[in-house]
Protein backbone atom coordinates (compact mmCIF):
# COMPACT_ATOMS: atom_id res chain seq x y z
CA UNK A 1 0.00 0.00 0.00
CA UNK A 2 2.66 2.32 1.05
CA UNK A 3 4.58 1.28 -2.38
CA UNK A 4 1.84 2.18 -4.48
CA UNK A 5 1.43 5.68 -2.74
CA UNK A 6 5.46 6.41 -3.18
CA UNK A 7 5.93 5.08 -6.61
CA UNK A 8 6.82 7.30 -8.82
CA UNK A 9 7.35 10.86 -6.18
CA UNK A 10 10.30 12.25 -4.86
CA UNK A 11 11.92 11.54 -1.46
CA UNK A 12 10.48 14.49 0.08
CA UNK A 13 6.86 13.47 -0.81
CA UNK A 14 7.96 9.60 0.08
CA UNK A 15 9.31 11.39 3.58
CA UNK A 16 5.65 13.28 3.99
CA UNK A 17 4.02 10.03 3.31
CA UNK A 18 5.83 8.45 6.06
CA UNK A 19 5.29 10.87 8.28
CA UNK A 20 1.54 11.13 7.75
CA UNK A 21 1.38 7.47 8.41
CA UNK A 22 3.34 7.69 11.77
CA UNK A 23 0.99 10.46 12.90
CA UNK A 24 -2.03 8.20 11.75
CA UNK A 25 -0.51 5.44 14.08
CA UNK A 26 0.32 7.50 16.66
CA UNK A 27 -3.23 8.57 17.30
CA UNK A 28 -4.70 4.77 17.24
CA UNK A 29 -2.44 3.56 19.77
CA UNK A 30 -3.04 6.92 21.60
CA UNK A 31 -6.86 6.13 21.14
CA UNK A 32 -6.15 2.83 21.93
CA UNK A 33 -4.46 3.29 25.40
CA UNK A 34 -7.38 5.53 26.28
CA UNK A 35 -9.62 2.15 25.91
CA UNK A 36 -7.95 0.06 27.49
CA UNK A 37 -7.51 2.52 30.41
CA UNK A 38 -11.43 2.88 30.38
CA UNK A 39 -12.00 -0.75 30.08
CA UNK A 40 -9.28 -1.36 33.04
CA UNK A 41 -11.31 0.48 35.53
CA UNK A 42 -14.26 -1.08 34.58
CA UNK A 43 -13.12 -4.11 35.07
CA UNK A 44 -11.56 -3.00 38.51
CA UNK A 45 -14.99 -1.91 39.33
CA UNK A 46 -16.54 -5.39 38.35
CA UNK A 47 -13.96 -7.71 40.15
CA UNK A 48 -14.83 -5.20 43.33
CA UNK A 49 -18.71 -5.72 42.88
CA UNK A 50 -17.68 -9.80 42.66
CA UNK A 51 -15.85 -9.73 46.14
CA UNK A 52 -18.11 -7.73 47.49
CA UNK A 53 -21.03 -9.97 46.29
CA UNK A 54 -19.04 -13.19 47.47
CA UNK A 55 -18.49 -11.60 51.13
CA UNK A 56 -22.31 -11.28 51.49
CA UNK A 57 -23.39 -15.13 50.30
CA UNK A 58 -20.19 -16.20 52.33
CA UNK A 59 -21.65 -14.01 55.37
CA UNK A 60 -25.65 -15.08 54.75
CA UNK A 61 -23.74 -18.76 54.43
CA UNK A 62 -22.50 -18.55 57.61
CA UNK A 63 -25.55 -17.10 59.67
CA UNK A 64 -27.71 -20.24 58.62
Amino acid sequence: MLEEEAAGTTPDEKFAILLRKHVESERASRKLRQEMKVQEKQLETVLREKENLQREYNKSVLMR
